[in-house]
């Protein structure tokens, strides 16, 4: 399974990239991101150039798609 297909779904999803990943409510689903292989953690370096973020920052993202914030 990849990050696009973790994106469909009527959900918000919350992306910490190499970050703790902070409490969420109910209807958003957090997944922490990471370049290497972590236990409990989505590897998707492409994620990465793609949202071209940096380790520490997370990306709410609606479920239609479209980013709604970058911190």
């Amino acid at each position: 399974m990849n990050l696009f297909d973790l994106l469909r779904g009527t959900r918000w999803t919350l992306l910490a990239f190499d970050a703790e990943v902070p409490a969420t409510e109910a209807h958003i689903r957090p997944l922490r991101m990471t370049r290497g292989c972590e236990e409990g953690s989505l590897t998707d370096v492409d994620a990465y150039e793609t949202y071209d973020v940096t380790p520490g920052t997370t990306v709410l993202i609606r479920p239609d798609g479209y980013i709604a914030t970058i911190r």
